[in-house]
């Protein structure tokens, strides 16, 4: 079922609430693997750019706003591919956010439909609709960098990769990304060329084609701990993004994360579940 306006996605949600029905909510649904009842927002497209300020309806697609706003001369610092609600609704983390921050921190404040009407409350950004429907944004938009360079470079050695990492990310880099696939490789994106020797170079920002699959969300203060992760581990595969907190680990047995905060790449953070309890405590949201 598509929904046009708040309205009409409110409407729906109380009338799921009444007769205790499951629901989901998504936008595009590109990029989601929800089922039951379907709820979706696509026809709530609409989104506005006033300045430096981006407002938008949770069906409003993320290429197009990106497109816009570079016209303009502004970016919208992520790389996802769907829609304003999928963008909020997991709080997409893209090598772009070690500059900017996640969706999060460049949301100036959202809206989410819950089944007692509209809520503005950035809480619930990264819930995954578990606990509202996501339905309003308005968001910070930055000066476009007009050159765009990456260095690139794989190492065998953990100690020389840190030494990079510490003489590099005084340069400022706007993303920096670290994977791990039997070595390490690392990603430095800067806003001009830092005319460094030694790495391969490349136009753009490095983005990365993957699955969910036997995927896990771990939180990782840093680089170390990114490190320690992948030593303790072992993964099929793990990347990070430095400044997000966090890094994601494909793994075989799950057991192996004990002793980590982390959680299933489908599930959620635990202060979520503890809110659903609040907000759901029917549990209609799926």
């Amino acid at each position: 079922m598509e929904v046009a306006n708040e309205e009409e996605l409110f409407k729906e949600i109380r009338n799921a609430y009444i007769g205790r029905k499951k629901i989901s909510i998504v936008g595009s649904g590109s990029h989601s693997d929800k089922k039951g009842e379907v709820i979706s927002t696509i026809k709530m497209n609409s989104f506005d750019i006033k300045g430096d300020i981006i407002e938008a309806y949770a069906g409003a697609s993320v290429l197009k706003i990106r497109e816009e706003a570079s016209s303009y001369g502004y970016l919208f610092p992520t790389l996802y591919d769907g829609t304003i609600g999928g963008l909020l609704g997991i709080n997409y983390v893209s090598p772009l956010s070690t500059f900017y921050g996640t969706p999060r921190d460049f949301t100036l404040w959202c809206r989410a439909i819950t089944p007692y009407g509209g809520l503005n409350w950035k809480i619930f950004i990264g819930s995954k609709g578990l606990i509202g429907a996501i339905s309003k944004a308005v968001m910070k938009l930055f000066p476009r960098p007009y050159k765009i360079v990456t260095l690139e470079k794989s190492y065998d050695s953990v100690n020389e990769l840190l030494d990079d990492y510490i003489k590099l990310k005084e340069n400022k880099p706007i993303a920096t990304l670290v994977e791990y696939e039997k070595t390490y490789k690392i990603h430095f994106t800067y806003s001009v060329d830092p005319d460094i020797t030694g790495f391969n170079k490349d136009d753009g920002v490095p983005f990365i084609e993957e699955s969910d699959k036997n995927s896990y969300i771990v939180e990782t203060p840093s680089l170390s701990e990114f490190i320690k992760l992948v030593e303790k581990t072992n993964p099929i595969y793990a990347y990070t993004v430095i400044n997000s907190g966090f890094s994601k680990v494909y793994l075989a047995d799950e057991d192996i994360l004990a002793g980590f905060n982390y959680y299933p790449y489908n599930g959620v953070k635990g202060i979520y579940l503890k809110l659903k309890k609040l907000l759901d405590y029917r549990n209609i949201f799926e």
